[in-house]
């Protein structure tokens, strides 16, 4: 591979763990302050879209088009855990947050394996 399709990959590579980090992150937040998902959703976008674009060297259409999803995956894994473990199995909301962030970075892990199979990278 060339050293300047690497240096793409390790581009996107980071785009993709920041996205899966920003997404468990706010997610657990959001449940973890009782904020609405709506809102919190919308924070997460803006401060992944903010971070990527105004801070990084990423232009807004990539940054979209690949992050998001992955954002969006890990936001709602870690809000639905978290109101799961706390409403139908009656956890705490301390273990049902911390449970809730560990899922979420599950999640994150399994989406970036799924994209770096459909890259074509070896497996680990």
């Amino acid at each position: 591979m060339a050293p300047v399709a690497a240096a793409g990959f390790v581009l996107v590579a980071a785009l993709l763990v920041n996205a899966a980090l920003v997404g468990a992150v706010a997610g657990t937040l959001t449940f973890a302050v009782r904020l609405h998902p709506v809102w919190g959703g919308l924070l997460a976008v803006g401060g992944f879209l903010g971070e990527t674009v105004l801070l990084g060297s990423y232009r807004l259409e990539p940054a979209a088009a690949h992050g998001l999803p992955l954002v969006a995956l890990t936001f709602l894994a870690a809000w639905l855990t978290g109101r799961f473990l706390e409403v139908r199995a009656h956890w705490r909301h301390v273990w049902a947050t911390l449970a809730a962030l560990g899922g979420a970075l599950l999640a994150g892990m399994l989406g970036l394996s799924l994209i770096g199979r459909y890259l074509g990278l070896p497996p680990r």
